[in-house]
C-alpha cells in the first residue's frame, strides 16, 4: 500500500470487484458527513481495482490483501473470500493504524461523528460491535453457532460494523483464533467471518449502540422516527439497490440512483427501479404493527442500554 498515511484511524472496506462501487458509495456519504475527518479511507481487496478521479480527492487508499489461510474455504460467503479479509486487517494494517472501523459495503450512512466513534473506550476488548438484530425479538437469543458448540447463550454480534483496536486484536490473536474455527467447527459455517469471530471471541466484545449498525429496516422501517440511526445495514437480500420494496424508504434507492448516475453509470443497469409511488396498504400497516408489537419490551431494553451513542458497554 502506498505511503499515504495522514491519520492514526481508518475506515476500511473489504470487497471484490462486484462490490467496489458500493464501498465507494459509502465513502462518498461519510466524506460529506465528516468534512473534518481524522481518518483515512482504505479499500482492501485482492482484485485489480483503480480509484476513480472523484474519489482520489478523498484520499482513498487501495490495499492489496494477502492470501487467506489454507482450509478457510468453508467460510467463504456466497463464493467470495472478501468477507474474510476483515479478519486480517489488524495484522496487515496494524502498524499504520491504531483503530480501524470496518464497514460492510451494503450500508447507508446518514449521520454520526466517525471521528468521535473511533476514539471511544473499548476497555480490554479487541473490537466494538453491535448486537445482532435478533435481540430485538428475543431477549435470550441463543445463536445457532453457540448451540452447535454446546455453549450457553453468549452475546452475539453482527460483524458488518466493527471498531477494531489493532493492538488488542493482534495481542489476543483474534485472526488466528477465528480461522482456527474452520478446523474445529463441525457444522456448516453459515455466515462466513461472522460465525468465525463470534466463536473465537465467545461474547467478549464491547457493545456499541445499534444506531451505528441498524439491521432491521426491513422489519421496523419507522424505527428512525423515534431513535437516531446513523448507519443502516441492509443485511438481507432485500437491499434498496437490488429490489424495489415498500418496506424500505424511497430515499435509499433514490440516493443510490443519484450516486450511480453521477459516479458509477456502469452500475445503473443493475440498480432496482424506484419503488412504486403509493400509500401503504392496510395489510402492510398491520404487518409493521405486529413486528413492532413482537419486539416490544425486548427492543426497549436493548435501546435503554445505550443512552449515549459514543459510549460502549464493556
Amino acid at each position: 500500500m502506498p505511503d499515504l498515511q495522514r491519520h492514526e484511524f481508518a475506515v476500511a472496506f473489504c470487497v471484490d470487484r462486484k462490490f467496489f462501487h458500493l464501498a465507494l458509495f459509502v465513502i462518498w456519504q461519510i466524506a460529506h458527513l465528516n468534512p473534518h475527518r481524522r481518518f483515512d479511507f482504505v479499500i482492501a481487496t485482492q482484485d485489480d481495482l483503480a480509484v476513480p478521479d472523484w474519489a482520489k480527492s478523498h484520499g482513498v487508499i487501495l490495499h492489496r490483501c494477502g492470501p487467506v489461510p489454507d482450509g478457510s474455504e468453508p467460510a467463504m460467503f456466497h463464493g467470495s473470500n472478501s468477507t474474510l479479509y476483515r479478519l486480517m486487517l489488524a495484522r496487515e494494517l496494524g502498524d499504520r493504524y491504531r483503530r480501524i472501523l470496518y464497514m460492510d459495503s451494503d450500508m447507508f450512512v446518514e449521520g454520526g461523528d466517525i471521528n468521535r466513534l473511533l476514539d471511544i473506550d473499548l476497555g480490554p476488548h479487541p473490537i466494538g460491535a453491535a448486537l445482532d438484530f435478533c435481540y430485538f425479538r428475543w431477549s435470550t437469543y441463543h445463536a445457532e453457532e453457540f448451540v452447535a458448540e454446546g455453549l450457553p447463550a453468549l452475546l452475539y454480534f453482527n460483524s458488518g460494523f466493527q471498531i477494531i483496536d489493532t493492538k488488542a486484536y493482534r495481542e489476543q490473536e483474534v485472526e488466528r483464533r477465528s480461522f482456527d474455527v474452520c478446523k474445529t467447527y463441525k457444522k456448516r459455517i453459515r455466515l462466513g467471518d461472522q460465525t468465525l469471530i463470534n466463536l473465537a471471541l465467545r461474547g467478549k466484545f464491547a457493545q456499541i449502540s445499534p444506531c451505528w449498525n441498524w439491521q432491521a429496516d426491513f422489519m421496523y422501517p419507522h424505527f428512525s422516527h423515534y431513535h437516531p440511526v446513523f448507519c443502516h445495514h441492509f443485511i438481507t437480500h432485500r437491499k434498496p439497490n437490488l429490489v424495489s420494496t415498500g418496506k424500505l424508504a424511497t430515499r435509499f434507492n433514490a440516493t443510490y440512483r443519484h450516486f450511480m448516475t453521477e459516479f458509477a453509470p456502469e452500475a445503473l443497469p443493475d440498480l432496482a427501479p424506484p419503488p412504486e409511488a403509493r400509500m401503504q396498504t392496510i395489510k402492510e400497516h398491520i404487518r409493521m404493527a405486529m413486528d413492532s408489537y413482537l419486539a416490544g419490551a425486548n427492543a426497549t431494553a436493548v435501546l435503554a442500554r445505550f443512552p449515549d451513542p459514543y459510549q460502549a458497554r464493556l
